[in-house]
């Protein structure tokens, strides 16, 4: 004969709060994962605008002066604020030879 206990269980047994952990901790890591993609795609994009921007701007001085800079630092401060500061680690140098900007990664 089975006997009833006089209390009702209540609320949730210790397996099921340790798989609604894991699956919450899955999704977060999905989460962190893709937002980190995201942002390296975003700071990939920015170092193309931002080589874009400064090959305007010698086109510019280009125009303007007759000549093509001698240096980056002849853009400024008339043409750009100051050279940008890559968010991937990299660098923007000047090619004098080809009269542009590139993107030099980081090593």
């Amino acid at each position: 004969m089975h006997r009833k206990s006089k209390y009702k269980q209540k609320g949730f047994t210790l397996i099921e709060l340790l798989v609604v952990l894991a699956i919450l901790a899955a999704l977060t890591l999905m989460a962190v994962i893709k937002m980190t993609q995201i942002i390296d795609t975003a700071n990939q994009r920015l170092d193309i605008s931002n080589v874009s921007y400064l090959n305007s701007a010698t086109r510019v001085y280009q125009v303007e002066m007759g000549d093509w800079p001698g240096e980056a630092g002849e853009l400024v401060p008339n043409y750009i604020d100051k050279i940008p500061v890559s968010p991937t680690g990299g660098t923007y140098e000047y090619d004098v030879a080809n009269n542009e900007f590139v993107y030099v990664a980081p090593e």
